[in-house]
């Protein structure tokens, strides 16, 4: 809870000081992030404002990253990549997350091979994430 609570601050601060260049429609604000070494890219797009109320249209991705490892003679790859979209609105005046959309969709692989044999493993994970 209080690493979510410390994202919230954070993304709050973030728009607060970044909202001037988003203040025209179809306005966009591009971000790269890096947690854990692996690096995202999002869009942030104004598509209105109403009411006090900005609505904002997030698109990103996350590229494929992989890390390959060998002990005893097994190879070991994994790798993950991702995507994300939804809508944001938000207080105009004090930058605060009103309530948000956000579908999540991530794909991990894991293959091992010894050199004569191969297996791959695949999840697909989608998810959507709402705050009221």
């Amino acid at each position: 809870m209080k690493k979510c609570f410390k994202e919230e601050f954070s993304w709050n601060q973030y728009f607060t000081k970044k909202r001037r260049k988003l203040e025209s429609l179809g306005r966009f604000l591009k971000t790269l992030t890096q947690k854990e070494k692996v690096k995202s890219n999002i869009t942030y797009t104004l598509n209105r404002i109403e009411n006090g109320v900005a609505e904002v249209s997030v698109t990103g991705n996350i590229p494929a990253k992989s890390n390959k490892q060998t002990q005893n003679g097994i190879t070991m790859t994994m790798s993950v990549e991702g995507s994300q979209n939804g809508t944001l609105k938000i207080d105009e005046n004090s930058g605060w997350v009103l309530s948000s959309k956000m579908n999540i969709k991530t794909t991990n692989k894991q293959t091992m091979t010894d050199g004569k044999r191969t297996e791959t493993m695949i999840a697909v994970s989608e998810s959507t994430v709402s705050v009221n």
